[in-house]
């Protein structure tokens, strides 16, 4: 077993080392082990310079433990991106899920004409 320090969620945990991945060369020279990450096209429903403490509750209840593929859609500066989110549910292994689309039909967050909005932290 392997510990992963979350530092966004401030968690520990414990994963198969089979589970865990060795980043990139290019992924390793960040002081982090991770990208920061936002979603494009996508700001709150409210004018709010943060996001709902509900709406990031909600997102690590839909992506939390979940496989998916992210695709960068703008990069903003060494080690941080907009992106798109497939979201594989663990119970549809044929099967995915927009993670933008979903917060906007859940009534958290709703489609911007521009890619990016200043809102933290990033969803």
């Amino acid at each position: 077993m392997v510990q992963v320090s979350l530092e966004d969620w401030g968690r520990l945990l414990w994963r198969r080392m089979n589970d865990v991945y060795l980043l990139e060369e290019r992924f390793q020279q960040l002081p982090w082990q991770g990208i920061i990450c936002g979603l494009a096209y996508t700001g709150p429903v409210t004018d709010t310079s943060t996001w709902p403490k509900e709406t990031n509750d909600l997102c690590r209840l839909l992506l939390e433990g979940q496989r998916g593929w992210i695709k960068i859609v703008h990069p903003l500066r060494r080690g941080a991106a907009l992106v798109k989110l497939e979201v594989q549910p663990k119970n549809s292994p044929n099967g995915t899920y927009d993670a933008r689309d979903t917060l906007i039909q859940l009534g958290h967050a709703e489609l911007r004409t521009k890619v990016t909005v200043d809102v933290y932290p990033a969803i």
